[in-house]
């Protein structure tokens, strides 16, 4: 399970430099790693402000696109507030971000479950939708873990809880990378925003 989405959206909508399409391929054969082993793989995305649905609302009916119009505000996920119950998701979308190109099989779709404290985004490849087994797998357990930890996963709590550098191991790794620096002749000169993040408030 990730935080945040599956799709590279920095690189969206842009001719991809070489070393760029190179990091979205790597991405792919690693996604595809995981296919090969049968492992879902999900993004769960809080608070998304993705308007993919009711663009898509738009284009279906035009007698009501007026209530979808973006000044408005509306998201996917105010709109699938509306429609489902806790514990409930709604059927699989696919995604049309032109990044997705890339992808192939592993291009990516994605569902809205509504967690109890809101509606979640949870992203996932699209092979996942070939077996509904999975599919409700990842729901479910998506549905788990937020609950165990009170509308967000657990799992990815104590993942940023465990990625959170302390101070001596912060100021350790700015050691060495001040020596790196120096040993190819560089002057380490960080800008003053860096050093009032470095250097505590008296």
């Amino acid at each position: 399970l990730s935080d945040g989405s599956l799709i590279v959206w920095r690189l969206a909508g842009r001719a991809l430099e070489s070393y760029e399409e190179k990091i979205v391929l790597r991405y792919v054969e690693s996604l595809s790693r995981f296919q090969t082993c049968g492992v879902p793989v999900a993004g769960y995305i809080s608070q998304s402000g993705s308007r993919e649905v009711v663009q898509l609302l738009t284009l279906v009916d035009q007698e009501k696109a007026k209530q979808f119009d973006p000044k408005l505000g509306l998201t996917d996920t105010a709109l699938m507030s509306t429609v489902l119950q806790p514990g409930q998701r709604s059927i699989v979308f696919h995604s049309r971000s032109q990044i997705l190109a890339w992808y192939g099989e592993q291009a990516i779709s994605f569902f809205y479950l509504h967690v109890g404290s809101e509606v979640a985004r949870i992203e996932i490849p699209r092979w996942l939708c070939t077996d509904p087994r999975l599919l409700d797998r990842v729901a479910a357990w998506c549905w788990f873990q937020a609950r165990l930890a009170g509308g967000y996963p657990m799992i990815l709590s104590e993942a940023h809880e465990h990625a959170v550098v302390r101070g001596p191991d912060r100021e350790m790794f700015y050691a060495l990378l001040e020596q790196s620096f120096l040993r190819q002749g560089i002057a380490p000169s960080p800008s003053p925003k860096q050093w009032s993040k470095r250097v505590p408030m008296v």
